[in-house]
């Protein structure tokens, strides 16, 4: 698994030496995976951590896993700064769903901190299955070649920023295979687990009856063609950008 985050940073190009880089960690298995593999390449690829988490207030184990990713950062010897946000008051400011407005508070919590300790990226623990779930997601709700090409593995935020995946190739069970070994401790988000939004309904749903009807491959052929639908609108982008620039 390490090997396979390293080959992703280098192939992209997601980090370079001397750079610093702000993990978002919620205290969940993907973030934490991410925070511990950065952790041990981090001497091999010249960079710098900063831990940063996020708590939204929503649930009653919010400040528990604030403590939590305190304590893991503590243990690494690692900075960690811990930002409050009032997703209610940015739901009614926004007029958007209580999840709309969560991701638009920690995005833009994370942007904050990252310039404010200098960092060059915000690495996140986007991985394989979020992709994949994505790719269905906007299949279903009817989408054009941007939205099908899943979740970027890079994304450039402007002023010197961007947000990388270096997770973009490992899948969840790697992940939790990955925590069980290291006898990492995580925090267990239980809504997840609940069939309530349209994305759970895909990962508790959709995806075991697709692997059941088609077989495990199925995945790995949704991460290749949110790969390769990537591939394609990046191309687009760049040759109307030229074009662009010519008239």
């Amino acid at each position: 698994m390490k090997e396979k985050v390293l080959q992703t940073i280098r192939e992209y190009g997601l980090l370079q030496p001397g750079q610093k880089v702000a993990v978002a960690v919620s205290g969940g298995p993907d973030s934490m995976a991410l925070l511990y593999l950065l952790h041990e390449l981090s001497s091999q690829l010249d960079v710098r951590l900063h831990v940063v988490h996020v708590n939204h207030q929503l649930r009653p184990q919010a400040a528990a896993e604030a403590v939590l990713v305190k304590k893991h950062a503590a243990m690494l010897g690692l900075p960690i700064t811990v930002c409050k946000i009032n997703v209610a008051a940015i739901q009614t400011r926004l007029k958007v769903s209580l999840e709309a407005a969560a991701r638009h508070g920690r995005y833009r919590a994370l942007q904050h901190v990252a310039r404010r300790v200098g960092a060059h990226c915000i690495a996140t623990g986007h991985h394989q299955d979020d992709c994949i779930e994505t790719l269905l997601l906007r299949l279903l709700a009817g989408s054009g070649l941007d939205g099908l090409k899943g979740i970027p593995v890079r994304r450039t935020l402007g002023e010197g920023l961007a947000i990388i995946r270096p997770l973009y190739r490992v899948s969840r069970r790697e992940i939790e295979h990955f925590c069980r070994d290291k006898g990492l401790q995580t925090a267990q988000d239980l809504t997840n687990l609940q069939p309530v939004y349209l994305r759970n309904r895909i990962r508790l749903q959709l995806l075991p009856f697709l692997e059941q009807k088609f077989g495990p491959s199925i995945r790995r052929t949704m991460a290749r063609t949110a790969e390769i639908l990537a591939a394609d609108s990046a191309l687009l982008t760049e040759l109307t950008e030229q074009a662009y620039a010519s008239v």
